[in-house]
């Protein structure tokens, strides 16, 4: 069902006048509604998308808790060369077979094991671009990260990053450069 159809159909509602007609309206565009967010289009955090979200965070000294307060995460370093840190893995190795239902980032209300249900997505923060959970079934977004920072965002800080590719970026690099001494030569 397209944003479209739906703002229509709501439009549709708004006009009608028969308090009878309304319920009854109101009724379908909620079924409607619920089979749009069962259907197939909706799609789920990966646990890469999970652990891309951690990293970020952590890049900004959140951690991750346990629900009861006994443990806490923050793995330094986060990044080994091209790959997460030995110690990143160990933090999500712990998180995965600790339940992941009793872990939360700081400051927010999700566990880990609710990002990675079909309920779920990562998406980037409005306010920062960091990216954030999002509720397929309640058409909303978790609290952001950032709303405890008082310093964040900051565009005279580097933004956190995933790991790096290194090859594949000197390539990138590379391809530019000849593609900008290509260009040079036709125009000299």
């Amino acid at each position: 069902m397209s944003d479209q159809y739906i703002s229509l159909y709501v439009s549709r509602l708004v006009l009608n006048h028969s308090a009878e007609i309304r319920k009854k309206s109101m009724r379908t565009l909620t079924s409607k509604l619920y089979e749009h967010l069962a259907s197939s289009e909706l799609s789920m955090a990966s646990p890469s998308q999970v652990r891309t979200y951690l990293a970020h965070w952590f890049q900004l000294s959140k951690r991750v808790v346990s629900q009861d307060g006994q443990h806490h995460y923050l793995p330094s370093p986060i990044f080994s060369g091209e790959e997460y840190s030995p110690n990143f893995e160990w933090m999500w190795s712990q998180i995965s077979a600790n339940h992941a239902d009793r872990f939360y980032l700081e400051g927010t209300d999700q566990s880990i094991a609710d990002l990675l249900s079909p309920r779920w997505q990562i998406e980037s923060c409005a306010r920062c671009q960091m990216p954030v959970p999002t509720s397929h079934t309640h058409w909303t977004c978790g609290i952001c990260p950032c709303s405890d920072l008082t310093t964040w965002p900051n565009e005279s800080l580097p933004k956190p990053r995933s790991p790096i590719q290194t090859q594949t970026h000197l390539r990138t690099i590379c391809s530019r450069l000849q593609q900008s001494e290509q260009r040079d030569r036709v125009m000299s």
